[in-house]
Order: structure tokens, then sequence, then C-alpha cells
């Protein structure tokens, strides 16, 4: 909860000596969130950590013990908390076991009223068991639970199931294991009944067919529940009742009766008393607003289009279970969703923060796989708490099955629940709202300790005191009276109430600059951080990409580089209007802003399925009656070429991929040299080549020996005989293993080392021809993504490059840092040449300094070590014959950087650990490049309390660690980091960077949080 911490915010700097205190204050601006008032509304007290991964709850409880509660014992209770004039009540509520111990009786789970759960850091707490009668099977036709339960438990019918909701979880009581056991986020024979659904709505294109597969409603709605997150929130008074009570204030009005008892300090005690009771009321009308505000975001129903008994019938949001189909309608989404029939355009930022909506294509068991899973495969799946802009499917308006007239408009767009409630990615953030990451080192524990020692020294001089007041005559009752009244004077009793009043000032004056706390227990964390990791693009350097240049590739060599689209061959402007996931959302264009970028530089136009069903173009000459989109040249639709098969970008492989079905194309070549000149002509025009041009290059079109020097002519020649072209692009080393090596130019790394080491992103573009008869009748439209670039060979046709330029102010805040000995490292995605170069222009690697790369070895490489070294001298050049002997040692001593790239991590990981080259990376490491969001989470935890899950002998370092990130890849990190912080790129507004743009104005943030320490 917010108080405890929120209220004790500077205690530690109070505590800790003056050059730490220093460190205290610049760590408040790690702690701090900056977002836009709008958002902030939106997403109430914790939308500074979104994340669509929540720890399953199971690996984080010990165990489970069964009580009752005893009417004797309850009564003893009462009689003995009376006796001691309450102290025994007080002990019962700050202490769990002392509360079991003297209220309950240990008895089975199969038996037990009660469950304490404890965690494995040792924190637990007492929960009561619901009793519920089992669904479907809990009705026999001739026995009766209550007159025959023996025989109806010897039949194998179950009498009743025990409940246990915790933590927004549910469990069973589970007879064969004799513990809870978790209801799963999804349902076992989901997968299956997904699998079948998805089969036999494509071979018969009828929703009916969904219900064929059998499963149990009435058992999914017993075990799933309401479809509905209810977060109780206490009333003011009950959160002032429960904090009145906390040792630190019961402590204060101890004090405050001995000054009035003893000395008759009633001026003094009044002000503590005053100020005491404004902390208590401040403290908990403000957890109330937050909770309440929280509550607001979780709660929320819709009427929903669900197809039960053979037709749509429109039913309340609560009432979904997993394995539901409903029709997807425009408005919030429910439950998590995986999409059956149609497409939609998503506003996904609630849940990630990122303003670009994001277009959802149906599940195709081809590309997905059987084995589905809605945080992996999030291309078609719609998250619970998510807006749907746009939804639509051609064809099928299901009419005569109930669906209202609304939905229909357009088409139907159909989909199966996966997950409801707290099962939800929405629920998930939520339950990590509600219960997040216990610290190690908690500022409460760090207090009493404090307190501890100051008790023990004051005993110690009250010994001495006690003594000398002896020694003069003075009376036991004055003696007893100096003793507590020192006790008092030793431990502050008004510490807790002015750190409150402190903290609610604090963040007055952040907010007046543009700075938002959405998480004050953070502030204490924040002043003992040791390292702040950052993401790279939109957090350390400018949001969005500009094209500089695209270098085409042509017969194995590079050609000079150009942006001038009439310059380039026609596959590479062909790519780059069609390799993309962007849809038209009414008049405006979204997607991906790389995407956008390389789109608008190609010059095309694009027609998705909506427009082209609306009457605004025709698909071209060939064309599939199943494209997705149609992309052509500045008015010329019928220049146009279709995208018939779409493979999103996955940050796993590391690239996207489309399937082109090029107009003219219909199949096999069977023509006569003429006519294959007249097809030339026309692939000439479709690809915008003009005839005098291709009459130039080609002499004779009529000559089957036709020249294929020029560049624009490849093109050409592939569209005469092709019946489709895949076009690939993705980061260049991995697109480099995909295509033939005939078609890397051998300089290809040392061109592409020279653009990284300006600190240009590159990527590399790649295409593939599909000749007639060259792959099985339906294998474009069944085979998967690996299948169709194992079966299709792949050629480099170019390389793109974009810059990403620093935000002017990265470098002082790094710097700042830096000479507060903050540790500083950089995580990102990019190219890892690309990364230390604006790891060097922004501080975080010292500029004249070789740097370590560690990258995993190649495979068959003779060898014990998991990893291939090589040193990066200033100048360029690359040492690859280098010994871990020697290297090894300068890397700890700080006479070598070091670098490490995401499989060189992954390799790291795998048992049994190396140490020798584990401690260097983590202790020693400042780039850290191509991570993905695993890798990235996973760093974040071994700098911190460790990996979890992980073997023994997996290193942690137990330092206290920070995350600095803007998107939705970055949300397992802040999640698992001590101090979370996101940048929020909305009105121009950033988070932790020295400074910021809100309302016209332009504040230097960096010095405002420095000059108080």
């Amino acid at each position: 909860m917010y108080l405890q911490s929120a209220s004790l915010l500077g205690a530690r700097a109070w505590i800790c000596t003056r050059a730490h205190a220093v460190r205290i204050w610049l760590g408040v601006l790690v702690a701090v969130g900056s977002l836009h008032p709008a958002w902030l509304a939106q997403r109430a007290v914790c939308g500074l950590v979104t994340c669509f991964c929540c720890l399953t709850v199971l690996q984080e409880i010990a165990s489970f013990e069964g009580f009752t509660s005893p009417w004797y014992k309850q009564l003893l209770f009462i009689v003995l908390g009376i006796c001691t004039f309450g102290v025994l009540f007080l002990v019962a509520k700050w202490s769990m076991k002392a509360r079991t111990a003297l209220r309950f009786s240990k008895c089975p789970l199969q038996q037990a009223k009660f469950v304490r759960v404890t965690l494995q850091d040792g924190r637990s707490s007492l929960h009561e068991v619901e009793v519920l009668r089992p669904a479907g099977t809990s009705t026999h036709p001739y026995l009766s639970p209550e007159q025959h339960p023996d025989l109806l438990a010897e039949a194998g019918f179950p009498l009743q199931e025990r409940l246990l909701e915790y933590r927004c979880a549910r469990y069973f009581y589970v007879d064969g294991s004799d513990s809870f056991l978790p209801v799963p986020d999804v349902p076992k024979s989901f997968n299956s009944q997904l699998a079948a659904s998805a089969a036999r709505l494509a071979a018969a294109n009828e929703p009916r067919v969904l219900e064929d597969h059998e499963w149990q409603l009435t058992d999914r709605q017993q075990r799933y529940g309401s479809n509905e997150m209810a977060i109780p929130v206490k009333s003011v008074a009950a959160l002032v009742a429960d904090e009145m009570w906390h040792p630190f204030y019961v402590f204060q009005y101890f004090s405050i009766l001995i000054w009035v008892a003893g000395d008759a300090y009633w001026t003094y005690a009044i002000c503590i008393g005053v100020i005491t009771w404004f902390s208590i009321i401040t403290s908990a009308l403000e957890t109330h607003q937050n909770m309440r505000r929280l509550a607001d975001i979780a709660q929320f129903s819709c009427m929903v289009e669900v197809l039960r008994g053979g037709s749509f019938k429109q039913m309340p949001s609560q009432t979904l279970v997993p394995g539901d189909v409903i029709a997807v309608l425009p408005g919030t989404l429910p439950a998590d969703c995986v999409l059956l029939t149609g497409e939609c355009i998503v506003d996904e930022n609630m849940l990630t923060g990122e303003s670009v909506p994001v277009r959802k294509v149906p599940y195709n068991p081809s590309v997905e796989g059987l084995a589905y899973d809605p945080d992996k495969h999030s291309s078609c799946t719609l998250y619970g708490g998510t807006m749907v802009a746009q939804a639509r499917a051609l064809g099928g308006d299901y009419a005569d099955l109930g669906i209202s007239p609304s939905a229909a408009t357009g088409g139907v767009a159909l989909a199966m629940v996966v997950r409801t409630r707290f099962y939800s990615a929405k629920g998930q953030l939520l339950r990590s709202i509600l219960y997040p990451r216990d610290s190690s080192e908690s500022f409460v524990s760090d207090s009493l300790k404090f307190i501890a020692v100051m008790l023990v020294a004051c005993i110690g001089i009250f010994i001495w005191a006690a003594v000398v007041l002896a020694s003069v005559g003075a009376q036991p009752t004055r003696i007893v009276v100096r003793f507590f009244d020192m006790i008092t004077i030793a431990v502050p009793p008004a510490l807790p109430a002015c750190l409150t009043i402190a903290t609610v000032f604090s963040i007055g004056r952040l907010r007046k600059i543009g700075i938002y706390v959405t998480g004050p227990h953070t502030i204490t964390l924040a002043g003992q951080l040791d390292v702040v990791c950052f993401d790279k693009t939109g957090t350390l350097t400018v949001q969005g990409l500009e094209l500089q240049s695209i270098v085409p590739v042509n017969n194995g060599r590079f050609e000079p580089s150009s942006t001038d689209m009439q310059q380039l061959p026609p596959d590479i402007p062909r790519l780059l209007a069609s390799c993309h996931g962007l849809a038209w959302l009414g008049d405006t264009l979204v997607g991906d802003p790389l995407d956008q970028k390389l789109f608008a530089a190609s010059g095309w136009t694009l027609q998705d399925k909506q427009q082209q069903n609306g009457g605004m173009a025709a698909p071209p000459a060939g064309g599939s009656g199943q494209q997705l989109a149609l992309v052509h040249p500045p008015g010329r639709p019928d220049a146009g070429a279709s995208v018939v098969r779409r493979f999103e970008f996955s940050s796993q492989l590391q690239r996207n991929l489309v399937v082109v079905k090029l107009p003219g194309s219909a199949g096999a070549s069977t023509t006569t040299p003429a006519e294959d000149g007249g097809h030339a002509l026309a692939a000439a025009d479709a690809a915008g080549i003009t005839e005098d041009l291709l009459g130039a290059a080609v002499p004779s079109l009529g000559s089957v020996h036709h020249s294929a020097s020029s560049p624009a002519l490849a093109g050409v020649a592939a569209a005469t005989t092709a019946t489709h072209v895949l076009y690939v692009k993705g980061s260049p080393e991995l697109i480099k293993t995909l295509v033939q090596g005939s078609s890397v130019p051998p300089d290809f790394d040392r061109v592409l080392s020279e653009y990284t080491r300006e600190g240009l992103r590159v990527l590399a573009l790649a295409r593939g021809v599909v000749a007639a008869g060259s792959l099985p009748e339906g294998a474009v439209k069944q085979y998967s993504q690996q299948q169709l670039e194992a079966a299709v060979p792949l050629e480099l046709v170019g390389l793109a490059v974009l810059a990403n330029p620093l935000r002017p102010d990265t470098s002082g805040a790094i710097q700042a840092l830096q000479k507060a000995q903050i540790r500083t490292a950089m995580v990102t995605g990019d190219h890892v040449r690309t990364a230390v170069s604006v790891a060097h222009l922004c501080n975080i690697l010292p500029v004249g300094r070789p740097v370590l790369l560690m990258d995993a070895a190649p495979a068959g490489t003779i060898g014990s070590s998991p990893l291939a070294l090589s040193v990066l001298y200033p100048d360029g050049s690359v040492n690859h014959t280098v010994s871990r002997a020697a290297v090894l040692p300068q890397v700890m001593m700080g006479e070598l950087e070091c670098a490490v790239t995401g499989k060189g991590f992954d390799a790291l990981l795998i048992p049994p650990y190396d140490q020798e080259l584990l401690q260097p990376m983590l202790r020693r490491g400042s780039v850290f490049a191509r991570m993905s969001p695993d890798n990235k989470r996973d760093l974040t935890e071994l700098l911190g309390s460790g990996l979890q899950g992980a073997g023994p002998g997996c290193p942690k370092l137990g330092l206290h660690v920070g995350f600095c990130g803007d998107g939705a890849n970055d949300c397992g990190a802040l999640k698992a980091a001590h101090v979370g912080e996101q940048v929020a790129h909305i009105s121009g507004c950033c988070l932790y960077l020295a400074s910021g743009t809100q309302q016209g104005r332009q504040y230097h943030m960096m010095p405002c949080w420095a000059a108080p320490g």
C-alpha cells in the first residue's frame, strides 16, 4: 500500500551520510514519472508500468495451511484482549502468526474454513474458503446429495468444490494433490477447441459449426466466475481505522501520553497530535481516491453479441467465459479474444502506452501453430480493455443468426474469448498494480532496525542516568517517567507525520514543472539506485526515424545509394510499399511509424480491402480474390500488386514478410518469345519503367536472350515467369543468413559497420521469386513463414538506412547520473555497432576506449566457450583473435568496455552458468544490443534480486535497478525493476530526460531535481 511507504519518504536520507544524501535527492529524478494529465486520469495511480506478462501467483506461494475458528478460542481471545487493555488486540493485528495462534486451530485443507497463504518471501495472509456445489456433475438423476452423500461419493460424483480467491486469482482444492491449485489463465482444452473451430469455419464459413466442439459451459462458468474485475475499495473511515493503529502512530500516542502525564507538555503534545492526525487523514484520503480511480478503470461492462444455441444473442459481458464466440464491434473489449475472421484496427494505448493503432489479423494455425499463446501471438489477439476503432470482414453478414444490424455493417468479424477477469491482459496489469513486487530491503524494515539501534543506545544511557538520579534521591516513579521520556526523544515520534507532509509538498513541486508521480512508494527506492538501464529508440533518441538513403544491391554488388525511387530497381519501391502492416482507419493511415516512413518514401498508394470493396479500386489483372491490400504507383491502379499473405513483424524473428501477386502472373509461362515480349512490356509498365528506357536497355524484345544487366530489368525478367514474389525486411545480420550467399556483397560487413558506427539504423531488404510450378499447389496460402523462406530462394536487394538522432539533452542527463556514481547502461533491440555508436555519443561509453563485444559462438564452433569474443577499437577495426584470459581481466579493471548481443546473452544463461563470463557482463556491461523483451526483463532481474526460476549457480548482483523505456517491449523490464520509468510521448512531454516541452514551455528538470540536494 502507498500509506506506509509514501509516509516515510526521506528517512533513509536522514539516516545515511551526507554524501549518500546527495544520491538520495538525485535518485528522485529516477523515481518520478512524467505523464500527461489526460493520460494520468486514464491510468489512475499506476499506469506507470505496463505489462502483458504477470508472474503466476502459484510460483510465488510457498504453502497453504488450513484453519478452523473454534468458538471457545474466539471468546478467550476477546477476554484476554480486554484483560491486557487492548495490547493483545494490537499484537494480533500486527502479527499474522500471533493472530492465527490466538484465534484459529490448524486442520487439514480438506476441512479448512480459512487458509493461510504464505509467499516465498515470508509474507502471509489469511483468507476464507468458499464452498460451491460442482457444476454439470452435481445433479444425479436418482440420488440426492443431501440424502445419499456416501453413494454419490463412491460413484465418483463430487459433493462440493472448495474455492479460494487470493490476489484476484481463483484456486480450487484438489484431493489428489491435497492442495489448492490455480485455475489456468487459458483452459487446457482451449487450443484444441480453437484449432477445430478455425478449421471448421474455414471449410464451412458458417458460425454455427463453432459450437460443434464439445466443451462444458457450466463448468467454465464455475471455474472462471463472472467476467468482471471488482476491486474492493475501503471507505475513508476504514482506512483511517487501519492506519491509526500502525506501530509508528501507536508509538506517537504513547509519547503524547508520557508528555502529558509526566511533564504536562500540553502545547507540544497537541501539536504532535494534530500533525499525526493530519498525516493519517491525508494519507487515507489519497489512498481512497487512488483506489477508487483504479476500481473505476477496472470495472467495465457492456452488451455483447454472443453465439449461444446456434444464434447470436445480446448478453452482458459478465457472462462471457473462455470459448465463447462473439461478434467484434467498435468499442472497448470486455475480455481477451483471438480473432477468427475479419480484420480489426485496435488502439492499445491503455495497455502498452503506444499511441499508434495496430492491425489485428485472423488466427491461422499454419502461421501461429497449434500451440496458441495470447501473449506470444499478439497479431491475432484482441486484448481486453483496448479500444476497437474499426472491425470489418468482407462477406457473411450472418443476418439469419440474429445478429444486430449495427454488428452486421460491413460484414462481421468473429472472435473467440480466450481470457476473462483478472486473467486477461488488463487484469494482469491490475494485479501487478494491486500486488507489486516487494523489495528485499523495504524502508519500513530499515526504519525498524534504526529504531532498535536507537533504543539499545537509549537503554545504555538510561542505566547511567538512573544511577545518577537514584544517587540524588529521585523517586522511582520519576525515574520511570524519565526512562520513557528518553525513549520518545531518542526516537522522534513526529518523523512519519513530517515525512508524509514532505511527500505531499515534493509531489506538488514536481507537478508544477510537468512531472507526475504515480508511485510515491518508489521514491525511497529511487534514492538507493545503483544502476539505470535505458532503452534507446524514443528514450535516449528522438521519437521516429528518418529515411536517409537506400543502398541497392545488384548481382552481389552495392550500387550507389539514393532516395529517388525512379533511380532504384523496381523491386525496392514495391517492397517498401507492400512489406508492412499498415491499414486505413477512415482517412488516416495507421501502423508502425517505421513502416509509415518507408511506405511514404516509396511514393505508392495503398488500398486495403475495405476501400476495394467500396469500389475505389478493382483488383489487378490476375489478382487473388483473397488479397489483403493493393499497392500501386500514383494514379495507376492497373499497375498494382496484390498482397495475398502477410506475416507481421516479430521481435523474436526480427523480420516481417509479405507474399505479393504481380499483375499478369496468373500461372506458368507457356507463351512464345513474341508474347514474352508483350508480357515484359506489361511488367515494365507495372513497375513504372518507360518504354524508351526499356527499348534502350533491350534492343530486341523478340529475342529470347533478354539482357538482365539493368537493375530495372531484373524485376521485369522475374515478373515474366513468377506467380508470386516474397518480400522480406529485417535486421541485416539475420537477413544475411536467409538469403543466397551469391547475392550478398563481399564488403557487406564493412559497409554495414560504417553505417552503424555513425549511429544509423539499417534494415536489410530481400525478395524471393516464386516461379510457376516451384511450389506445391496451395503452398503460398498454407505454408508458414519459415516454410516459405526455406522453399523460396531469397536474394538481397538492398539496405535501408535510417537516422535516429539523440535528444539534445540526453548527454547531460547521463553525465549527471554518472557524476552521482550511478551506473548507466543501454538496452536496445538495435544492431550492436549502432548501439555502441549511440552510447559513445551520449557518454554511456567513454570515447577512445576499446569495447569487448560478446556474441554467441557460431554453430558448429569447436570449443567450450558459448561466446565469440572480439575487440572493437576506436578506429573501427575489430580484432577477432582474442583470448578470454587476456581480455576479461581488462574488462573488470576498466581498461575495456563491454557490449553484449542478445544471442550472446541467451548463450550465457544456458546452464551450467559460466561465471567467468557472466560476472564481467553483469558488472561492467554498458551496452546490450539485439535484446528481446524477455532479454530486457531477465537482465533487470539478474542485476537485481536474481532471475526468476533460475537454477543453482545463476548469479545475482543484488543492485537496486531502474529501467527507463517508452514502449510495450519494455514492459517486462519496467515491472522487474525496482523503479520503472516510462517515457510518455504525449504533447512532447518526456519523462526522466533532463528537459521536456509541455504547454508551450521548456523546463530544464535536471537542475530542479539536483538543486535541493
